[in-house]
């Protein structure tokens, strides 16, 4: 009987391990840095964050569902918060290199309402193949330019999500185990 236990337990751990690969995905945070330009000396300063999950890539690393972020302090206006609102439209886009994860963000470009006010317009790019600091411009509704600069992003922290299917059969090897033991 300890033996019939001991087998299925190696057999569900090895049908998780197995899975492991293709239930797992990646979440890559990175601040998202900016310079007004205003004086010589290049001097970033964080003005908010945004994590990506590769799961919701194409399967070639691009990424076009929305990502709730931040940036001076505004709630970006997300897809679901602009559905209902046919005057507002935006655009978002991230690449990632899925052979180079730890790379993090390679491309980033953006154009979304702040969802607080409805009051001023971001627009962003970033890419990384072409030198990394690219530009960022803030627009109010009024039409005036409220600031420009340089944009880039910080060091990437990629963090892995753990299987379900390892977990599920983990607790259940020690379950048998403990069974065992009674």
């Amino acid at each position: 009987m300890l033996n019939t236990y001991l087998k299925n337990a190696l057999l569900a751990i090895s049908l998780s391990l197995f899975t492991i690969g293709s239930a797992n995905a990646n979440l890559i945070t990175q601040d998202i840095l900016f310079d007004d330009a205003t004086t010589t000396e290049v001097l970033f300063e964080t003005i908010g964050s945004i994590t990506v999950d590769t799961q919701d890539s194409d399967g070639f690393g691009t990424i076009n569902t929305w990502v709730d972020f931040e940036l001076f302090g505004f709630d970006m206006i997300t897809e679901a918060d602009a559905a209902g609102n046919f005057a507002l439209f935006g655009l978002f886009e991230v690449f990632v290199d899925l052979n180079n994860i730890s790379a993090g963000i390679e491309f980033l470009t953006f154009d979304v309402t702040e969802s607080n006010f409805l009051f001023y317009n971001f627009q962003g790019l970033v890419d990384t193949a072409f030198g990394g600091n690219f530009f960022i411009d803030v627009f109010d509704f009024g039409g005036g330019l409220y600031v420009f600069g340089d944009l880039a992003l910080g060091q990437a922290s990629v963090v892995s999500e753990p299987s379900m299917f390892l977990l599920f059969f983990t607790g259940l090897f020690f379950l048998v185990a403990k069974r065992r033991k009674n």
